[in-house]
């Protein structure tokens, strides 16, 4: 009896340090465990009728980077800023939706991530880059960021922009990702982008439509 429990306490030993290294097989010490960010709206400068799709996408994608690859813990501001307007409705007390420094005490986050579309035309074909800043909350500063100063086709920015945006902003962050961490991230984006193309390009059409 008492070897049957030693075996099982031994199995689940076992089990739970192979759950943590798979959790962890993405980056390297903590992963940034402990730390609240807030995701911002996507800003999109010079955009064409039928690219505001592209703007929920790429948050979209890159919210499920930063969650995947870390142990930050990303809050999408929108959500938590209807939180904070019913919060303040209740006690019938002034709200103001650009207040980050109070949306950022309610949710313990430091700082806030904002990201940035910009389209631009060359040669009558339009390219796309994908920018990012970390900021302070509670002093409004920069501390850094991913611009890699690169311009897509459509297809391209789909498939690498978001991976490799993401990677840039955890390292801001202090995320350190490891090897397989770094292949992986790049190659999600070029699978989740491959399984999505049937349904953005009818958000495309909707889009248009309107």
């Amino acid at each position: 009896m008492k070897v049957m429990k030693l075996l099982i306490v031994l199995a689940f030993v076992l089990f739970t340090n192979s759950a943590v290294r798979a959790e962890s097989a993405y980056y390297k010490g903590d992963g940034g465990k402990g730390k609240v960010v807030l995701l911002d709206d996507v800003v999109m400068v010079n955009a064409m009728k039928g690219d505001a799709w592209l703007s929920q996408s790429v948050k979209t994608d890159v919210l499920s980077d930063l969650s995947q690859y870390s142990a930050i813990k990303v809050l999408e501001s929108e959500q938590q800023k209807n939180v904070l307007k019913l919060q303040k409705e209740s006690e019938s007390a002034m709200y103001d939706d650009t207040d980050m420094i109070e949306l950022g005490r309610m949710v313990k986050a430091r700082e806030y991530i904002k990201i940035t579309i910009t389209r631009i035309e060359q040669k009558g074909q339009s390219l796309y880059s994908l920018q990012a800043t970390v900021v302070n909350i509670e002093s409004g500063t920069s501390e850094g960021g991913f611009n890699p100063k690169k311009y897509y086709s459509k297809d391209e920015f789909l498939t690498k922009a978001h991976g490799e945006l993401s990677a840039g902003v955890l390292e801001e962050l202090g995320v350190e990702l490891t090897e397989t961490g770094k292949r992986l991230i790049a190659k999600a984006s070029e699978v989740s982008s491959t399984a999505g193309t049937a349904v953005k390009a009818q958000n495309i059409a909707v889009v248009s439509a309107k």
